[in-house]
């Protein structure tokens, strides 16, 4: 089949798609002008079945939704001449705005956490002045248009799904079908690292944004280290990647102010291979963002089989659940230091019950590869039920 997609192309959620997606169809990849593929590398051997085209605007105008973009011609013939067959797009904004901007009807919409949970669900609805307010009217107009019109909508957690049941009317349409994780592929490289040091280690292993509440967590360790002088030699590990610099430096400040610095490191823009091996070294993995989905973060430490404490939030069950996973009461410091005292406080065989049923639901319900098989049988469907 050939396919074009409307996507960010360094993104490495996209990049696992499109690496697997690309050893059977032809892929043609629509990008930012911004967007330049930063690792060259990164596609190996199915370069010759991935186009890419850094061509879109690095942002959608307003202006676009009543005059269409002279862009979207070239867009057009590029569709024409390849013979596609169909769209997709990954992330609602801006990515299926442009998608359906082109002449071709078949169009299917995946969404992330973060397009739905906070820029739909919480920005939108959150306009500061009035010409903010009409803009984001606007906006939100078309994409429920945009959505009511594609011919399938997928998702990677079922809350993303209740918001898009908010305002689309033929919900038949709507999946879950998560960005997964090799698992095979991550499972035998995470054991032949062994966890043998001196000290207890937590990860967290969010990116350094608001959103993933890095500074809350600062602050719990703090509390921990200061309530039980046993925990003075406990590392906490932090991960510094798509990073908010103005916050980055807030948790700088913190960590200097507590005079931390001998228990907190913060590793910056780690290849996969050296964060799997932060997984084996970690005594326990601690993600507390204010919004989630179903993060691949989740689930790269359910694969590790190591203790993962969750925020408060509504998970998917069959992923994340209390036979899985350790979660705060709330979002306050007391309640993430008495989470981690309450997964240092639990006997082994515990431990080891509930991680080795986390490894096995994310075998079952996140694995990259199936969750790329239920894509390509939406694929399959568009073409029989369109008679391509």
């Amino acid at each position: 089949m050939k396919i074009a997609f409307f996507a960010d192309i360094n993104d490495n959620h996209n990049q696992k798609w499109f690496k697997i997606l690309a050893q059977k169809h032809e892929l043609f990849v629509f990008t930012e002008k911004s967007n330049q593929l930063k690792n060259k590398n990164i596609f190996l051997n199915s370069t010759e079945n991935i186009r890419i085209y850094p061509i879109l605007e690095d942002r959608y105008s307003i202006k676009n939704l009543f005059f269409k973009h002279p862009l979207i011609n070239e867009i057009n013939l590029l569709l024409l001449t390849n013979e596609i067959e169909f769209v997709h797009s990954i992330y609602a904004v801006p990515y299926s705005f442009w998608a359906f901007d082109t002449c071709i009807n078949k169009h299917i919409i995946t969404t992330y956490g973060s397009d739905m949970l906070v820029d739909y669900n919480q920005i939108f609805k959150k306009p500061v002045s009035l010409k903010n307010g009409i803009s984001f009217y606007l906006l939100k107009t078309r994409l429920e248009r945009i959505f009511n019109n594609a011919a399938f909508i997928t998702s990677t957690s079922f809350e993303q799904q209740k918001v898009i049941k908010t305002f689309t009317k033929d919900h038949k349409k709507l999946s879950i079908i998560r960005t997964g994780v090799d698992c095979n592929f991550f499972i035998e490289n995470i054991e032949k690292y062994s966890n043998k040091k001196n000290h207890l280690t937590i990860l967290s292993n969010r990116a350094m944004r608001p959103l993933y509440n890095i500074d809350l967590i600062v602050d719990a360790f703090k509390l921990l280290t200061d309530s039980n002088p046993k925990m003075s030699g406990t590392q906490l590990v932090l991960l510094n990647y798509y990073t908010d610099e103005e916050y980055y430096r807030s948790i700088l400040n913190k960590i200097k102010q507590y005079n931390l610095q001998k228990n907190i490191t913060i590793l910056t823009d780690l290849k996969f291979l050296d964060l799997i091996e932060q997984y084996a070294c970690a005594d326990l993995v601690i993600m507390i963002p204010s919004s989630d989905g179903t993060p691949v973060s989740g689930v790269e430490t359910l694969l590790s089989k190591k203790p993962l404490i969750l925020g408060d939030l509504n998970y998917d069950i069959d992923l994340f659940n209390k036979d899985t996973t350790w979660r705060t009461s709330n979002f306050s410091i007391e309640s993430v230091c008495n989470a981690i005292e309450e997964v240092l406080s639990t006997s082994k065989d515990v431990i080891d019950s509930k991680t080795e049923k986390g490894r096995t639901q994310a075998l079952n319900n996140a694995d990259v590869y199936k969750e790329i098989k239920k894509i390509e049988h939406l694929y399959h469907q568009i073409k029989s039920n369109n008679g391509i």
